[in-house]
């Protein structure tokens, strides 16, 4: 049982990668039967973690918002790296202005969430607070 994380964005990466931390792959390559009905925009990638799947990411609800690891909440080290890795591709990779949703699940098809979260600028956020919301789609804003 894994976590999978895709995005829809109006605009297309730069480059599709793969790096220790973070692989972008078309969604096409993956199986995104449940999924698709979530692909707003036109460019729809699956990004994967170290772990070949979205596991090694930050994943938190969505009320307790964006924060930094907290001393009562173990964090696996390698997630911390992971969603800093991804904070940063997202900035790299995609033009600026750019729209996209983060839109996590479990194995492809099951807790898809349905609810989308305000707009965020990224830059706002501070790299070490960025995170997936476990029960939201994340709108973001390059």
């Amino acid at each position: 049982m894994c976590h999978e994380l895709f995005i829809t964005a109006t605009h297309p990466p730069r480059e599709l990668i793969k790096t220790k931390w973070v692989t972008y792959e078309p969604a096409e390559n993956s199986f995104v039967e449940a999924v698709a009905p979530y692909f707003i925009y036109d460019h729809n990638y699956y990004i994967c973690s170290k772990t070949g799947c979205g596991c090694a990411f930050r994943y938190w609800d969505y009320e307790l918002g964006f924060h930094k690891p907290q001393k009562w909440k173990y964090e696996y080290y390698e997630n911390l790296l992971g969603a800093k890795a991804l904070y940063h591709s997202l900035l790299e990779l995609f033009p600026q202005k750019t729209k996209m949703v983060l839109i996590p699940s479990w194995n492809a098809i099951e807790d898809i969430p349905t609810t989308h979260t305000r707009e965020f600028q990224l830059a706002e956020i501070d790299e070490r607070e960025f995170l997936i919301f476990n029960d939201r789609l994340l709108n973001l804003v390059i």
